[in-house]
C-alpha cells in the first residue's frame, strides 16, 4: 500500500448523515491480481464533502485478487463494502448489476472495473456537483487515457473536444466513454431481462439511462481504461467483437420498438464493413464464407436498410476479394 490517508482522513470534510452514502462506488473485479490496488487506490485517494462507499464485487478469482481486497477491507472497514463469490456467477448467466446493484445505497453510482484507474482526486466531487445543479442530465461521463500493458505505455488521450451534451442517437452509433469513466443516477438504473448471450452491459446500461434524458461529456481527464490480454474484450478476437456488438444492437433495436432502426442500422453496417476488410486482410473469399456467416447473426432485412452508396461499395469489395 501506499502513502494513503487514513480513513479518518478520508471521512473529515463530509457533511451530511456520514452513515448515508452519496455516491456508490461500483468495482467488478476477477483475476485482477496485478492492477487492482491501482483501483482501489484511485478511490481511497477522492477527495468530497459527501460521504462514498466502496462496493467491490470479487467473482470468486483464481489468483489473489479477493486477499488484497481483504487487506485494503482490513483497513478501511467503513469504506469498504466487498461481496466475495465463492463461484463464478457471471459464468452461470448472472448479471453483476444483479448482484452488485442491490448493495448500493449511494443516489449517484461511479464505475470502475478493477483493472482500471482514476487518476484525479476530485473525480467524484466534480461529477456530483455536475448532476446536483443539472436534474435534467441522467449521467455524466469524461474524458480517459488508456494504458497498453503489454506495451507499459499510456496513449494519451489527443481529444480537443469541449464538454457537451450527448443523447440517446450519439449512444445508438457508438459507446460514447470508458466504463470507468461514467456517474449515473441510481434511481434512472433499470435491469433488463438480457439475453445470456449478449455482451456489452455497459453499454445496453448507458442507452438505457439516457431514454428520455440526455448526458454531458466532460472534457477533463480524469481515469485511465487498461487494455491487456486478459481482458473481457481487449484480448478478444476483433470479428468476434464486431458480431456480438451486432446481436446487442439488435436486441436494443427491439427494445425501443424500433423507432431509432434507420441509426442502427448506421452502426450495423459500419460493422460488417469492417469485418469485409478483416477477411481482405486475411486473404480470405469474403463472398464464399462470411456472408453467409452474417446472415446467421443478423436479420436480412438490415440488409435493405443500408445506405445505397454503401450496398454498392460493398457489392463491389465482395466482387473483388471473390476473384482472390
Amino acid at each position: 500500500m501506499k502513502n494513503l490517508k487514513t480513513q479518518e482522513e478520508i471521512m473529515v470534510n463530509w457533511k451530511g448523515d456520514i452513515e448515508k452514502p452519496i455516491v456508490s462506488i461500483l468495482c467488478l473485479t476477477y483475476n485482477h491480481q496485478p492492477y487492482i490496488e491501482e483501483a482501489i487506490e484511485g478511490f481511497l485517494a477522492q477527495e468530497t464533502d459527501f460521504p462514498f462507499e466502496i462496493i467491490i464485487h470479487d467473482d470468486a478469482s483464481t489468483d489473489k485478487t479477493a486477499d488484497i481486497v481483504r487487506e485494503y477491507e482490513a483497513k478501511y472497514p467503513k469504506l469498504i463494502k466487498p461481496i466475495y463469490q465463492t463461484k463464478n456467477r457471471f459464468s452461470q448467466g448472472l448479471r453483476n448489476g444483479e448482484v452488485i446493484y442491490p448493495k448500493a445505497r449511494g443516489e449517484y453510482f461511479a464505475y470502475c472495473e478493477g483493472d482500471d484507474y482514476w487518476t484525479d482526486s476530485k473525480k467524484l466531487q466534480i461529477q456530483k456537483d455536475f448532476l446536483d445543479k443539472n436534474k435534467d442530465y441522467s449521467m455524466c461521463f469524461h474524458e480517459t487515457n488508456v494504458f497498453i500493458q503489454e506495451k507499459n505505455k499510456i496513449r494519451t488521450s489527443t481529444n480537443k473536444l469541449k464538454d457537451k451534451d450527448v443523447y440517446l442517437e450519439d449512444f445508438l452509433l457508438s459507446n460514447q466513454g470508458r466504463t470507468c469513466s461514467f456517474m449515473y443516477r441510481s434511481n434512472k438504473i433499470k435491469l433488463l431481462e438480457i439475453r445470456k448471450d449478449l455482451k456489452f452491459g455497459d453499454w445496453i446500461q448507458h442507452i438505457l439511462q439516457i431514454q428520455n434524458s440526455k448526458a454531458r461529456y466532460l472534457s477533463r481527464n480524469m481515469a485511465v481504461y487498461r487494455v491487456h490480454s486478459g481482458g473481457v474484450w481487449s484480448g478478444a478476437i476483433q470479428k468476434d467483437r464486431l458480431l456480438s456488438e451486432i446481436k446487442m444492437l439488435e436486441f436494443m433495436d427491439e427494445y425501443l420498438n424500433f423507432k431509432y432502426s434507420e441509426l442502427i442500422y448506421q452502426r450495423i453496417g459500419r460493422n460488417l464493413f469492417e469485418i469485409s476488410l478483416i477477411y481482405m486482410k486475411n486473404n480470405q473469399k469474403f463472398i464464399d464464407y462470411s456472408f453467409s456467416e452474417f446472415m446467421n447473426h443478423t436479420n436480412i432485412t438490415y440488409l435493405a436498410f443500408m445506405k445505397k452508396k454503401f450496398r454498392i461499395f460493398l457489392k463491389r469489395s465482395i466482387k473483388k476479394l471473390g476473384k482472390k
